[in-house]
């Protein structure tokens, strides 16, 4: 179908990873819109200057000659389960979170614009009650879609308000937003980046997540 392989290694004395090559590994017209690591990379730092923990770690490297990214496998599950796994009370996964977690996801997936984030692009671990972000290619940023039940989830719950260590976060994002810029070349890096300083600010202007209606 075009898509790129996505592999799983071993990384020793830590667990496992998923290998996603980059898209210079593929010839496919189709796979720009999946093999885009750069955008993980992006996604992973966006995260780790907000201190919100939602996107498992990622580097850059290399795998038997292959350019790409390790991201980090996290004992969770998608919230889409495959035949002959059982999660109870599938549909009321929004329950299995802890308000903060909710909180969290859905303002990042707001300032990242998130259109492609069905139950199948988040992962939930039931015991710690927290929600792990992936799966962030081209799609996530620029195929018109989805959009993010994590938003949707936040708002059904009334979980909308800005405040405390969120706006702080937030705050601190908006300082570091020139120097991402200056990091993070290319013209769809530099278009997703500016779309987070607008949002960004826009949360911090109304103290809430907008009713997307």
């Amino acid at each position: 179908m075009g898509f790129p392989e996505i592999r799983l290694v071993d990384i020793k004395d830590d667990g496992q990873a998923l290998f996603k090559p980059s898209m210079e590994e593929f010839h496919e017209i189709r796979s720009k819109l999946f093999a885009r690591v750069d955008l993980e990379l992006l996604t992973a730092e966006l995260d780790r200057i907000l201190g919100f923990n939602l996107v498992p770690p990622v580097v850059a490297r290399e795998v038997e000659g292959k350019t790409g990214v390790l991201q980090q496998l996290m004992e969770a599950r998608p919230i889409e389960m495959p035949d002959g796994y059982e999660l109870p009370d599938l549909a009321g996964w929004s329950d299995m979170l802890d308000n903060d977690e909710i909180l969290k996801a859905a303002v990042f997936d707001y300032i990242i614009g998130a259109k492609d984030r069905p139950g199948g692009n988040f992962l939930i671990d039931v015991p710690r009650k927290k929600v792990w972000l992936i799966d962030h290619d081209y799609l996530m940023f620029f195929e018109t879609g989805y959009g993010s039940d994590l938003v949707r989830a936040a708002l059904n719950k009334d979980i909308v308000n800005i405040d405390g260590y969120v706006r702080t976060a937030l705050e601190n994002l908006l300082s570091m937003i020139n120097d991402l810029l200056l990091r993070f070349q290319g013209n769809e890096n530099q278009t997703i980046l500016l779309g987070v300083k607008s949002r960004t600010e826009e949360l911090l202007r109304i103290n809430k997540i907008p009713n997307l209606a």
